[in-house]
């Protein structure tokens, strides 16, 4: 049965995030930490304006967790030595609030995001299931990021690139191994129950490898579907193996929790609900409907 349809990102407000950390700031401490809301402008070009904004380097500037350029979003930034103020930086960039902690922020320090996305367009509503297949969503694969991520592993010694496109190309290959072994799992029906060989995570769910050095965990049943959907990409595994990433494990499943939806203005539906960390609220979304992102489609 064909999904229904619907449009999101119609405006930067229609997709909203706020980011949880992972641990509490101090209060005292050599970064400052900054909770600042974003519109219409990606991570990176945020953490620049910020690093203006104090006089360091943007290279200084800790950020947790890359988020949505044509959203509404509010995340946490680090300063070595700040002393930024609250209010705006500029008319896309504002500070909401500031606190100090002995270290810079790292990737990956979040606990988790709430989300509020409004869907337009949209002729029915299908019953959303909160439990759902924990892809890598598009936005990790952005353009030609995939194609040229490839080209690059497999001739690094020829390309010199930087620091930070090697760490977001590094990411791409392994999303995209992660999830050729989750649809060899879809296709049997076992992405969210544990097969003979599996690695369980903390909840009991089966996991997906984040390919680098060492030997999968997996094995029996498991080992082999992973196996033989990896075949394909045996220079890429390869190739991640030597490039200095160690192997890792993702869930296969992830949850959307305090779910809510609310109709508004007709063909609008208005959805909050709250991820784990690394998870896509497209991937969620997409369980239910045909999106059109029309932040793309402008």
């Amino acid at each position: 049965m064909a999904r229904p349809t619907a449009r999101f990102k119609t405006c930067p407000e229609h997709f909203q995030v706020a980011e949880h950390l992972a641990f509490v700031p101090s209060g005292e401490g050599a970064h400052q930490y900054l909770f600042v809301e974003k519109v219409g402008i990606n991570t990176t070009d945020a953490a620049a304006r910020i690093a203006r904004c104090a006089g360091v380097p943007a290279r200084d500037v800790g950020y947790a967790g890359m988020k949505d350029k044509h959203a509404v979003t509010r995340q946490w930034f680090s300063v070595p030595d700040g002393d930024i103020a609250t209010g705006a930086i500029d008319a896309e960039v504002t500070v909401l609030e500031t606190i100090r902690h002995p270290k810079k922020l790292r990737r990956g320090e979040v606990s988790g995001n709430d989300f509020l996305v409004v869907l337009c367009g949209v002729n029915d509503a299908p019953a959303l299931e909160s439990r759902f297949a924990n892809a890598f969503g598009p936005q990790r694969f952005g353009g030609d990021n995939l194609a040229q991520a490839t080209d690059w592993v497999l001739h690094r010694r020829r390309r010199k690139i930087s620091r930070f496109k090697q760490g977001l190309y590094l990411s791409v290959l392994r999303g995209a191994l992660f999830n050729a072994v989750l649809e060899a799992r879809q296709k049997i029906g076992s992405w969210d129950s544990l097969l003979p060989g599996d690695v369980a995570d903390a909840a009991g769910l089966p996991t997906g490898p984040l390919w680098g050095r060492g030997r999968s965990a997996s094995a029996d049943e498991a080992g082999e579907i992973e196996r033989q959907a990896l075949q394909p990409f045996a220079d890429v595994m390869d190739a991640l193996e030597h490039a200095g990433v160690n192997q890792d494990r993702r869930s296969f499943v992830a949850e959307a929790r305090n779910l809510t939806v609310e109709s508004c203005n007709g063909d609008a539906l208005t959805l909050r609900f709250t991820l784990p960390a690394g998870a896509y609220a497209t991937v969620f979304l997409a369980q239910g409907f045909d999106l059109t992102d029309a932040s793309q489609a402008a």
